[in-house]
């Protein structure tokens, strides 16, 4: 599934997208590829319920629970003063907040959030992402504990703690409790939710800056490996490697591969007739080989931020990551202790490290017209 039709919808119009869904499960968005306009709140969760099989059933009835930055301005303008002033986002806009599937406080005017009460029975399969362009976050409930067990929807081995799944054990006192990210308030076994504050527990994982405490459990998203054991990556060498270097060459262009990307006025499945074909952004594969990514940061880029990359139509497998430069052309070249091929994240988003390195696995058996990019 692409997920992006390439077709516009009209003022007043509308649009179909028929897929299906039969071999996949979990959390994902959707959400308009175009500029920034997804932070316009273009944009809203998809779950595809599992089967009701013991292994997939724990996300059944898992709530949707969207963290979100919210600003006063549209994107366009947003983007506009930053292009003229080279300020960044957070500074651009300056009355921005952090919501909640929504919902929010103001520090100059409180209002109600509207969020589901909770059983004390059990646990809650709570599924967060962050769709927005501003900054990323850290989450914690105030007095419980959280287990990821499932990542860019796909299970994984559970882990006490660009999309997560976790459980919360509800084996506190029933009461209100701080979700903090910014700041939201999950309730269980109350009828009434009240707009008090709620005084900070002793035993929280997070002070209200969003720091870690001492003690707090942080996760290890390396260590998300899939639960099902039949998504390892195929073994011994790549039938090719690629490598990119991610360089800031202005204030709003980010290059990979040497050329900023234009995007073709026909696109490029429409083979030699369309701009792209001949694009030095564009790389042609053979199908059904086993293809190693290489990314870094240059140097003499002008901020080495890190950057969620994302390929479309592919999961993939994240052999390695780390701060710093990847010296070697292939991974048969490098140290084992820096790369994971037994058993490594499967995922469709993966973080290529502030100045640092990235190193992903895929087989090329989904043919297409496939973007490899930045998902900021």
């Amino acid at each position: 599934m692409d997920g992006v039709p390439g077709v516009p919808i009209v003022p007043g119009g509308n649009f179909t997208y028929r897929f299906s869904a039969a071999s996949e499960y979990g959390f994902f968005w959707y959400y308009s590829y175009f500029r920034a306009y997804y932070n316009d709140a273009i944009r809203g969760p998809l779950l595809i319920r599992p089967s009701a099989s013991p292994l997939l059933a724990a996300e059944r009835d898992a709530a949707n629970i969207l963290l979100n930055d919210w600003t006063y301005e549209l994107s366009d303008a947003i983007f506009s003063r930053y292009n003229s002033t080279g300020a960044f986002l957070s500074c651009v806009d300056r009355r921005s907040e952090t919501l909640t599937s929504a919902a929010g406080r103001s520090i100059s005017m409180a209002m109600a959030l509207r969020m589901g009460s909770l059983s004390l029975r059990g646990c809650m399969p709570p599924m967060m992402f962050k769709p927005g362009f501003d900054i990323a976050l850290r989450v914690s409930l105030d007095g419980h504990s959280m287990f990821v067990y499932a990542a860019d929807g796909l299970y994984t081995n559970m882990q006490k703690v660009n999309r997560y799944s976790v459980m919360v054990k509800l084996n506190r006192a029933p009461g209100e409790y701080y979700l903090r990210f910014g700041r939201a308030i999950v309730w269980y076994n109350t009828t009434k939710a009240s707009n008090n504050n709620v005084e900070d527990l002793v035993s929280d994982s997070m002070y209200v800056n969003g720091s870690a405490k001492s003690g707090a459990a942080l996760l290890d998203a390396l260590a998300l490996t899939p639960f099902e054991n039949n998504l390892s990556p195929p073994s011994g060498l790549a039938d090719k490697t690629l490598s990119f270097m991610v360089n800031q060459t202005d204030i709003l262009s980010w290059v990979i591969d040497r050329a900023p990307f234009e995007e073709p006025s026909i696109p490029i499945i429409y083979g030699n007739i369309s701009l792209g074909w001949d694009s030095v952004t564009t790389r042609y594969l053979p199908i059904n080989l086993t293809i190693d990514i290489v990314m870094g940061i240059l140097n003499q880029s002008l901020d080495k931020m890190g950057h969620p990359i994302y390929l479309h139509g592919y999961k993939f497998w994240v052999l390695g990551s780390g701060v710093g430069t990847f010296l070697y052309a292939t991974i048969a070249d490098a140290p084992a202790d820096i790369l994971n091929l037994k058993n490594p994240l499967y995922r469709d988003t993966t973080g290529l490290p502030s100045q640092g390195w990235v190193v992903i696995r895929y087989v090329t058996d989904n043919p297409g017209a496939w973007i490899f990019y930045c998902h900021l």
